[in-house]
């Protein structure tokens, strides 16, 4: 039971601090001079440079006192709240503008050769995006366990592979799209908050109890 919940909640922190990624993926799919494996090593490389990032945290409960590493959880509440307050922003307009869907012939045909400068371009904007994923890993690598870290670094690097598959599908399919990030947008900010929250109560320096 332990192992399912620490899978869900570690799905969970992906999806909700990947969303904008996914979009991002999308552009590269669609650029003729980016070979898809190009583009997936990219992204592993990048999401794995925030993943042991966000590891070193860990090492802080030893040598800070549980009540303030707790603390750590109000970073996702903040990203939360500040996705809720960009809302109105986000609009559909504003969508349109930024994912820039193609028509079929646009989708990447894998004309162009592994290029090592394309892996690191899409690394760099993988990594330079990840504000979000070190605001809301760090505070919930902390929280678990070394197996429990372990597990969800591991559930982490297989979303990456299944979003790189999405997106992919979204390139062909934009009403898919679509509707992921005009409803994702609504119900994330709740989740990064919930997460938060799962920080700050698991070390008991606010409530007396655990979610």
């Amino acid at each position: 039971m332990e192992i399912i919940l620490t899978c869900a909640v570690a799905v969970t922190a992906f999806i909700a601090t990947n969303l904008d990624d996914m979009f991002i993926l999308i552009y590269f799919f669609t650029r003729n001079e980016f070979n898809k494996v190009s583009i997936v090593l990219g992204q592993y490389i990048g999401i794995s440079v925030l993943i042991l990032i966000s590891m070193l945290a860990y090492f802080f409960k030893f040598i800070i006192p549980p009540s303030y590493i707790a603390l750590l959880g109000i970073f996702p509440i903040v990203i939360g709240l500040n996705h809720l307050c960009n809302f109105k922003k986000n609009s559909s307009h504003n969508l349109s503008n930024k994912i820039n869907y193609t028509n079929k012939k646009d989708i990447v045909h894998d004309n162009s050769s592994l290029s090592i400068m394309n892996i690191l371009k899409v690394a760099t904007v993988t990594f330079s995006n990840g504000g979000d994923n070190i605001g809301v890993y760090a505070p919930l690598f902390v929280s678990l366990s070394i197996s429990q870290i372990f597990l969800t670094s591991t559930t982490f690097l297989v979303m990456v592979g299944i979003w790189c598959i999405i997106s992919y599908i979204m390139v062909i399919n934009k009403i898919i799209g679509y509707k992921l990030q005009e409803y994702g947008h609504i119900i994330l900010p709740f989740v990064l908050i919930i997460i938060g929250i799962g920080v700050l109560t698991s070390w008991g320096s606010i409530f007396p109890f655990k979610v």
